[in-house]
């Protein structure tokens, strides 16, 4: 069975994707706005929705011993 890994959903998994969409949230006058959105809040984000509905495959991380697993090319 394919499981989200828990460790990774503390914050958004398209933070560091440089999104422009996600942009006016990483000023420094929106940095606590940017801790509280896309750390704790992110499920709340409509980014983050729209982003879920253009990449779904993006939150399916597979893990072994709690570590992501990486693709072998075999």
């Amino acid at each position: 069975m394919i499981r989200r890994n828990a460790h990774a959903q503390d914050a958004c998994p398209f933070i560091d994707d440089n999104d422009s969409r996600c942009a006016s949230h990483f000023t420094l006058t929106r940095l606590s706005d940017a801790f509280g959105d896309c750390l704790d809040g992110y499920r709340g984000c409509a980014t983050y929705w729209r982003l879920v509905r253009e990449n779904p495959n993006r939150l399916i991380t597979l893990t072994a011993h709690g570590k992501p697993l990486q693709p072998t090319g075999t």
